[in-house]
This record gives C-alpha cells, structure tokens and sequence, in this order.
C-alpha cells in the first residue's frame, strides 16, 4: 500500500514506516511524488534492501 508522507516522500512497503528511519535503511522512501513518476517509485521500491528482506522473510 503507497503511503505519501507530509515531505511528498513515497513509501511503498508499508504505511506504519512513513515518518521514521533506520540506520540500515534511511527514511524507507523509495522516491517523491512530486519528482518521481510511478514506474520509478516501483522501480526504486524493487532495489531497496529493505524490499529484499521481507520479500525473503529475513530481518
């Protein structure tokens, strides 16, 4: 589910990691709505570790 943060930041994993960051993966946005088009935001969301790891089930 897309969540748009307040900054126009795109987060495409999960709505409850909008806001925060890790220092493993940064602020968990794949891209900003108002410069990325949608093929980049999933194309961004598919390289990101953090989409690799729970596509694996991993922590």
């Amino acid at each position: 589910m897309p969540t748009i943060a307040y900054d126009s930041g795109a987060v495409m994993l999960s709505p409850e990691l909008a806001g925060f960051t890790d220092t493993r993966f940064a602020d968990f946005t794949t891209g900003n709505v108002l410069k990325d088009g949608l093929d980049v935001l999933v194309a961004e969301t598919s390289k990101s570790e953090v989409f690799g790891r729970m596509k694996r089930g991993s922590r």
